[in-house]
Parts: C-alpha cells; structure tokens; sequence
C-alpha cells in the first residue's frame, strides 16, 4: 500500500495513475492549474496522451459539485476538451454566476435584518466564502445560505423567519423545541421566492459526532468584509478555516474534493492571515487533530498547497481515493450508516475520544430525530416510547435495507 507523507509532498501523475482513473487524474492537474501547481501544457499533453471519458469525466465534476470550476480553468487556459462537455460547464458557469451573487446579497440582507432584530448570525461557506476565496463568485457551487446563530436566539429566528414568509421544511412540535435544541443542530428555511434553503445552526456538528466550538467562540472572529458592492460581517481567516474545517474535514471528512478546492484557496490567499496557534489549540481540544492533519494532507499530495512547515500525517492510497470517489464514498453522515460509523471510529485522535464518540453514538440510537417527531406525532410526554423503540426500528431499517441489497444482486 502506498504511503504518502512529508512536507510539500504533491503526487507526481505516475504516482496518481495507481489510485485514480483518467479522468480523475485529469481533475486533479486542472485543480493544481488552478493554483499555478502546473502548467498549461501538462494537461493538454495529458488529454493527448490518455483516453478519456468525457461523459465520466463530467459525471465525476456534476457529482463532486466542481462544474463552474472546472470550466473557468479549462476556458481561461484554453485546454483543448470535448466541445460537448465544455458547453454543459459553460452552461452552470454562467447560472452560478448569476445565483451566487443573488445569494451573496440575500446573505448581506438577512445578517443586517437579523442584527436589526438583536440576533448575531454569522455566515459561512456559500457565495460569501466563493467571492472572498476564489477568483470568481460563480466558481464555487452554492445551493444554500449557512448561518450560525446563538441557541438562545432559535425562538426569535424562527419567528423572524414567519414574519417573511419563508417555510421552516421540518415542523418541531412547540413542545419539542427544548428537546430539538439540546440535542441537534439546525432548523431549514425556504425561501420560495429566490428557491433558495436557509440553513440556520446553532451548532456546527452533530453532537454525536463531535464536540465542536460554537456561536460566542466565532463572535469573536468578526470582522466587516466589502467586495463587488457587498458589505457584510463575516469571520476573519482564522475563524472562517475553522469553521470550513468544522464541514469539510471533521462531519464530511474530505467526501468531495469540492472541499479541498475550498481549503486550498484558504491556505493560498490567507495562509499569512492564519492563527495557525489558535487553529492548532482548537483541533487538540476539540479532538480534531487527526482530521484535521489527514485533510491537509491530502490537499497537499493533490494540490500541492502546504498548509505549513510541520509534518503532516501519513495518507495511505485509501484514503486519497476518497475526495475523487465515484459515486461518493459517504451517501449518508449518519450513525445508523454503519459504513460512516466505522470511518469516523478510525479517525478519531485517541481512545479516550474513540470512547465518548462511541458512547454519544450509543446515546443517539435511542434518541428520536424530527423525522420520528413528525411521522408518529405522539406527545411529548410519550418521549420514552420512542426512546425505548428507536433502536428496534433502526435494526428493521438496517435488516430491509440489507434484504434489498442482497435481492438487489441476486436479480
């Protein structure tokens, strides 16, 4: 198994053809063009030299949200595609264009409205991260506006939110809230009008996935941002890398190489800006750490960008393949996934971390989601039935799901 470590360490194509096919090779060098890793002529004497399949190669950039990216470098540095596929990019290049700058404004306008009604909310990723990070608004793929808010402020949100007229997808019973807010994370808004979901957390893990800091330790990175007629608070690079890494590599942990597009042009445009102390600190304290050196890790054997002069963690093939997978190696981030279970398991930093995240997990099988809530609508003060069920009916889930996989592949 190959093994990649040390500092700077960015594959050479022989070393990727043993992990990864055509096309997600060809992914990579147009990622590492990019960020001026290689040159022009590398990927068009690639593209000469391989047979690619225009269609996968597509399917993988659809799949790993990385369309209008993928287009601007190809069309900026003028490599020779598929006409076909180049026009599809051009197509969602031009769309993301317009989207992403409706939802970096519709974001500005809720963070004063919010403020004017004494509620902090911080923005994150979406097309504020995209116009801050990246050379273009539309390169980065945005379907949703992400808030962090403070707990306490959950009643008046959702009351803010009414009074414009926007739909809450998942109703949590009045009776509920209290429950709903001490044990999970987020409430979902849709604003019919632009088509747009505004995802308000107040908590940026699952908490059966990790402790993970919250709103009044962010409060402290904000910071007034302007570009292209937009003024909004927002966190400063230190803040905004740790809640990127709060996504990417703790809950998601490096899924779709999306991610490391994203944290790549962090380290580029702010790596002198980084609290790389603070960063550090937090990861050790928050049982991140493993995570946190295994992404960078990655981001610096593909892309060639190195966060620092430390040395980063070993990345075996296996786990390189995971930002390129083809379908996504992580469908579902859930507990019942046993798959997810098992890989979250290995990468936690210690036993003593490995010891509460299986205990928390534990805790979760018995404890009803809204989905639970909403479908059986018993009374809160029922709530022990469900909790004594919960685990039964996830075991029946797991056995149909199985029974089908296995008709599945009979037929």
């Amino acid at each position: 198994m190959m093994i990649v470590s040390g500092l700077c360490f960015m594959l050479k194509i022989a070393q990727l053809k043993s992990i990864y096919t055509n096309e997600q090779i060809l992914i990579i060098l147009l990622a590492r063009l990019y960020f001026s890793k290689c040159q022009s002529t590398d990927v068009d004497e690639y593209i000469e030299k391989q047979t690619i399949n225009w269609e996968l190669f597509y399917e993988i950039v659809n799949l790993h949200n990385i369309r209008p990216f993928i287009y601007h470098t190809i069309s900026k540095n003028h490599i020779k595609t598929c006409p076909e596929v180049k026009e599809k990019l051009k197509t969602t290049f031009t769309f993301a264009q317009k989207r992403n700058l409706i939802q970096a404004n519709i974001t500005q306008q809720l963070v004063k409205e919010l403020q004017k009604n004494e509620i902090s909310a911080i923005p994150y990723k979406g097309a504020i991260f995209g116009l801050s990070n990246y050379k273009d608004i539309a390169l980065r793929e945005s379907t949703d506006v992400d808030l962090l808010i403070d707990k306490a402020d959950i009643e008046k949100v959702q009351a803010f939110f009414k009074l414009k007229g926007h739909i809450q997808k998942f109703k949590i019973p009045k009776d509920y809230l209290s429950y709903y807010k001490r044990f999970f994370r987020e409430l979902i808004f849709r604003d019919e009008s632009n088509a747009i979901n505004i995802e308000v957390h107040w908590r940026l893990m699952d908490k059966f996935s990790s402790n993970y800091p919250e709103h009044q330790f962010f409060k402290n990175g904000l910071e007034v941002y302007q570009a292209q007629g937009i003024s909004i608070i927002k966190l400063n690079p230190t803040y905004d890398f740790l809640i990127l890494a709060s996504n990417h590599f703790v809950k998601d942990m490096c899924i779709k190489f999306k991610y490391l597009l994203d944290v790549g042009c962090m380290i580029e445009n702010h790596s002198n800006k980084l609290n790389k102390d603070l960063i550090e600190s937090t990861a050790l304290k928050y049982g991140f750490n493993k995570k946190l050196n295994t992404g960078l890790s990655i981001v610096n054997s593909l892309l060639g960008i190195n966060y620092d002069d430390k040395a980063l963690n070993s990345v075996d093939a296996e786990l390189l393949k995971i930002p390129l997978a083809y379908p996504i190696h992580l469908p579902r981030m859930y507990i019942s996934e046993p798959r997810y279970f098992f890989y979250n398991l290995k990468m936690q930093d210690s036993r003593f971390f490995t010891a509460k995240y299986v205990i928390r997990c534990i805790q979760y099988l018995f404890l009803p989601t809204y989905e639970d809530i909403n479908r059986f609508k018993i009374p809160a003060f029922l709530l022990p039935l469900y909790i004594i069920s919960r685990p039964f009916r996830l075991l029946y889930l797991a056995f149909k799901s199985q029974q089908k996989n296995t008709e599945s592949l009979d037929s």
